[in-house]
């Protein structure tokens, strides 16, 4: 798989366009990511990941989190 990422990766260059490395961990961390964006269950990605702990893929991934928070608490304020 890496082999086909770097073949591509170096088509792309030729062009002339700067392009950073990739590998196959980057998709992978790319849709953990947006999964929790889209406010996907943590339990559920962390079956679909492998992981072995809710809390590993939660300090993998919680980065994203601090602008979900604040959109969540725009929400409620609305209650008060």
């Amino acid at each position: 798989m890496q082999g086909e990422i770097d073949r591509i990766v170096k088509r792309i260059r030729k062009d002339g366009i700067d392009f950073p490395h990739i590998t196959s961990h980057t998709f992978r961390h790319t849709f953990a990511t947006r999964a929790i964006e889209a406010g996907m269950h943590p339990q559920v990605l962390k079956a679909i990941l492998g992981h072995s702990s809710l809390a590993m893929t939660m300090d993998l991934y919680s980065h994203v989190l601090p602008d979900t928070k604040a959109e969540e608490m725009q929400k409620i304020s609305q209650i008060f």
